[in-house]
């Protein structure tokens, strides 16, 4: 039989595949008949390589071609299955385990004033309301229930902070109207400024409750709100599961005292006695990412005299709630003037392309089917890996399947690049990261914005599917929010535009890109 150079190609590509899955013993057979194929064509010196004559082995590879396929099935099958435990594995990490009605009904923590009970919805209360704790067995049952630490935040989640709010007003002997009129606007208020949304694991229970507080406002007369027992701890647990970090608690503290007209000489004294007594109690350690800040701000306090700078407020805006407690804050033009701004320093192709580029940064690129969005992206990840850090690379589209494996292969990208099916929750590890695309790997806005915040560090770049318009799918808030827009047209001509200036670039034109 002859044989192609399309063939062997095709053995080649089924080899990487084999070895992505771990079978040494098809891998060892595609080497070992690569290898006899070349070793017959050197024999007989053709100068055409497209043609080889190996008659012999046509039924083997008949078979090695339906082993091919088969291969592919399997890794294709493999990656889905690893997706969906990785999945599973999340969700069972990050969500509390429900627990199963038991026969007998759980005691209920109740009000004491007579009339309506409103209870929470017997479906709801099971899929909605979701116990901290997991199911015990009877030999467990007798033991004490361990604490869980609460984890360390810059501030405190809305809907903790809900929750926290709920857990109080049961525990407080009178319940007036008027007390569950505001936790009801404070809950409808945090919907709408998307505070609280649907990606987040205690949604289900902050709507539970809004339930409740709606029947209850709207009943007449006395009301008795009904929690069972299990529930009750449950959401004592949630209300614990945050706090607030010392370092910046203090810090909040000492902005609110800067801002102030008239800085309160006893206030910032009570306050430096607190951060000496946090420093030498070990309260506050040196790993504390907010150690050097609470450290200046201690100086300056016993100074007796607050005057904040650029350099003093470089990253900490996060640390006042809503933004408020910088608001009073001035900053004079000379002091703007002399802040240094840290650019990645781009050169070449993507310096005309993308303009002098402020680390960290945000980009988006959209454009319909087939157009080169992915060739693109996975150049300027070979870029940014050579040049200026880790790079990771979310294919939620492609990862395991053949055609990425034949675009790594034909741009020869730089082997630290790390590919994953999708996105890990901790991507604090790496510098860029590249989603392709949000559409597939299900991050909405909300999400993007939630990862950039809790990355201060880490730049994004998103790819968006389109529409046939040429319009992307999704928010407008992917573009407000991004310092960078690359739209790609059916040309596969990518135009950027943004922060830092733009230019345009074929995509299939480009050469020596990593340059």
């Amino acid at each position: 039989m002859k044989y192609s150079q399309a063939d062997i190609a095709e053995l080649k590509k089924a080899l990487v595949s084999a070895k992505e899955i771990g079978d040494d013993e098809l891998a060892k057979m595609l080497s070992e008949q690569i290898a006899e194929i070349e070793a017959e064509m050197e024999r007989a010196n053709i100068k055409d390589l497209e043609k080889v004559d190996c008659s012999k082995e046509q039924q083997e590879i008949q078979k090695l071609k339906k082993k091919v396929s088969e291969l592919e099935q399997k890794l294709k099958k493999k990656v889905s299955e690893l997706e969906q435990k990785k999945a599973t594995t999340e969700v069972k990490s990050n969500l509390p385990t429900v627990v199963s009605k038991s026969k007998k009904q759980p005691k209920k923590t109740t009000t004491k004033p007579s009339g309506k009970v409103i209870a929470l919805p017997s479906s709801q209360s099971q899929n909605k309301l979701p116990a901290i704790v997991s199911k015990q067995t009877k030999q467990q049952a007798n033991k004490a229930k361990v604490k869980k630490e609460p984890k360390a935040v810059l501030n405190i989640s809305e809907q903790v902070r809900i929750i926290k709010r709920f857990v109080n007003l049961m525990s407080s002997k009178g319940k007036t109207k008027k007390a569950l009129e505001n936790l009801l606007l404070a809950i409808k208020k945090a919907f709408l400024l998307k505070k609280i949304t649907p990606s987040m694991p205690y949604y289900e229970v902050v709507k539970d409750i809004e339930e409740i507080l709606v029947k209850a406002t709207q009943s007449n007369g006395d009301v008795e709100i009904s929690v069972s027992q299990n529930d009750m701890e449950n959401l004592k647990d949630i209300a614990s599961s945050e706090k607030r970090l010392l370092s910046a608690t203090y810090l909040n503290s000492y902005f609110n005292l800067a801002r102030s007209d008239k800085q309160d000489k006893a206030k910032m004294k009570k306050l430096a006695e607190k951060i000496s007594n946090a420093l030498k109690e070990g309260y506050i350690k040196q790993n504390d990412m907010y150690y050097k800040e609470v450290r200046r701000a201690f100086g300056k306090l016993n100074s007796g005299e607050i005057k904040l700078n650029a350099d003093e407020l470089a990253g900490l805006s996060e640390i006042c709630s809503c933004g408020k407690t910088l608001a009073g804050v001035e900053i004079d033009a000379e002091t703007l003037q002399n802040t240094q701004i840290e650019t990645l320093g781009f050169e070449g192709i993507w310096k005309d392309f993308l303009g002098d580029v402020a680390k960290p940064f945000s980009m988006v690129i959209f454009g319909l089917p087939k157009t080169g969005k992915t060739y693109l992206s996975l150049m300027f990840a070979d870029y940014l890996s050579r040049n200026f850090g880790k790079v990771l690379y979310v294919s939620a589209e492609e990862f395991g399947s053949p055609t990425l494996v034949r675009k790594v292969q034909d741009l020869d990208l730089h082997k630290d690049i790390v590919f994953r099916a999708s996105c890990p929750d901790d991507v604090s590890q790496y510098d860029f990261v590249f989603v392709d695309s949000v559409n597939r790997a299900n991050i909405e806005v909300e999400k993007a914005e939630k990862m950039k915040n809790q990355n201060s560090n880490t730049s994004f770049i998103w790819l968006l599917q389109a529409t046939k318009e040429g319009n992307f799918r999704g928010s407008q808030e992917w573009t407000h929010n991004a310092d960078i827009i690359v739209k790609v047209d059916e040309n596969n001509t990518a135009t950027a535009q943004g922060r830092y200036g733009g230019g345009q670039m074929n995509v299939f034109e480009v050469i020596d890109y990593a340059e």
